[in-house]
């Protein structure tokens, strides 16, 4: 005997597999009493064929619903906001969905595609939920929170808004033009300066003028009167009894020197460091001149 003719593995499949176990029983089991094996062909054959129906059938209802897509800002009444319908397992037929709302809020209907549900805002603000669920009541979506702005709050909220813009916007420019104002101020006076120092400067300039103008003469008057005492000096020796019998006798002549324009001595050549002009003995004693006690 083959182990598919035995009374065991026939009954495992008359359970697991029918038509095979059915073949079995009614060829290898001719000697079991046809009370029994139609009993047994009528209680598997429906056991196999409410199995095979089942597995068949597609179920009516997703295992699970989930909305998505909400809004993150709120609406406005009037302002409508797709949202988008997940199922699992992934595109079941939807079928006889229907929605729980709250219909002074919001107002809720099916979109273009099987997986979009359009909801549109009243004229009702505060918060509304909305969900969906299958025909029968298996699926059961997730609950999506819509918020519903007042139209009058939120002119109200603008218009603080803008005051508030404009409100820095003026003090900002208030600040601006306080601070063009110093700005100004400071380069008036600065302008103010630099007119006085132009002044200063033109004056000093003209004195500088001045000065050079004298110096100028004196040199031509000293050129001058070297020229007209180069005649009368015969030599060293004459011109310094000459000049020490003056110094005795407070007699002056026109002797030719040696000076500096802030020294207190004369000289009769250059005997240090400067500038040295030529000038008149007289002139030299006018100054209240010494004679330098190297030269003399």
């Amino acid at each position: 005997m083959k182990w598919y003719q035995r009374t065991g593995w026939i009954l495992v499949f008359l359970i697991f597999f029918f038509p095979i176990g059915c073949y079995l029983m009614w060829k290898y089991r001719p000697g079991w009493n046809k009370w029994v094996k139609w009993p047994l062909t009528a209680v598997f054959g429906l056991w196999f064929l409410a199995i095979a129906a089942t597995s068949l059938t597609p179920a009516s209802s997703p295992d699970s619903l989930t909305l998505s897509e909400a809004p993150e800002t709120p609406l406005a009444p009037g302002e409508s906001v797709t949202l988008k319908l997940q199922t699992a397992p992934a595109k079941f037929p939807l079928r006889g969905l229907s929605y729980i709302y709250d219909p002074a809020m919001i107002e809720v209907e099916k979109g273009a595609q099987d997986d979009e549900i359009v909801v549109t805002a009243k004229e009702t603000p505060g918060t509304a939920a909305v969900c969906a669920q299958t025909s029968d009541g298996e699926a059961v979506s997730n609950i999506v929170l819509i918020d519903i702005e007042d139209l009058a709050t939120a002119e109200t909220a603008q218009a603080d808004l803008d005051a508030k813009i404009q409100a820095a916007v003026d003090e900002a420019l208030a600040e601006s033009q306080a601070l063009l104002a110093e700005k100004e101020s400071e380069l008036s006076e600065i302008s103010g300066l630099l007119e006085e120092t132009q002044d200063e400067l033109e004056e000093t300039k003209a004195e500088l003028e001045q000065t050079q103008d004298e110096l100028e003469t004196a040199e031509a008057a000293n050129s001058r009167s070297s020229g007209s005492s180069s005649g009368s000096q015969a030599s060293d020796s004459i011109t310094d009894n000459a000049s020490s019998q003056s110094a005795d006798t407070g007699i002056t002549n026109s002797q030719t020197v040696l000076i500096t324009r802030t020294g207190s001595k004369y000289h009769t050549h250059k005997c240090g460091n400067g500038t040295y002009y030529e000038a008149t003995l007289d002139e030299a004693l006018a100054r209240g001149l010494t004679p330098c006690a190297k030269c003399y």
